[in-house]
């Protein structure tokens, strides 16, 4: 919970406009990837899946988002889906 709480906090902070892109960014960035954490260890797959695609967006090019993503679609019974960010 409190990972899930800090997370939100920074992620909302990174909206701020004092903040150049590239640290708006890794700010957006390490936010996600410890709510997507936080809320795989909940069991939480939905949740996962809207950090992961956030963070695919910023870095479409990381196999690793990429793979925790397929992983969170298959857990939600979207073996298609898993599929496709797979390939």
């Amino acid at each position: 919970t409190d990972t899930i709480l800090g997370c939100t906090a920074a992620l909302a902070a990174a909206d701020s406009p004092r903040w150049d892109a590239a640290t708006r960014k890794r700010y957006q960035r390490e936010a996600r990837t410890g709510l997507a954490t936080a809320f795989e260890a909940r069991g939480d797959h939905a949740s996962v899946k809207t950090h992961l695609v956030a963070l695919r967006e910023l870095d479409p090019k990381n196999a690793q988002v990429r793979q925790r993503l397929a992983r969170a679609h298959f857990l939600l019974d979207h073996p298609d889906d898993a599929l496709t960010e797979l390939q």
